[in-house]
């Protein structure tokens, strides 16, 4: 067999973990600025509560770097 006959063609699906991945940075990045900007809640509780190394979504779901917790 012939590795090199016919490379797989990969597109934009090879590229899919990164393009979520920045979608998601994006995401939580948009709702840090709403927070703190726009002034977002969800029934009196800010969207996110906290700084980039230690967050909670809604009061209740932490978002934090395990090694900085560590």
């Amino acid at each position: 067999m012939n590795a090199t006959a016919n490379p797989p063609k990969v597109g934009l699906w090879g590229w899919r973990h990164l393009i979520l991945r920045r979608g998601v940075q994006f995401a939580v990045l948009l709702m840090f600025f709403g927070t703190l900007h726009w002034g977002w809640e969800v029934a009196g509780v800010p969207l996110l509560r906290g700084n980039l190394s230690a967050a909670e979504l809604l009061g209740v779901i932490p978002f934090a770097d395990p090694f900085a917790v560590l």
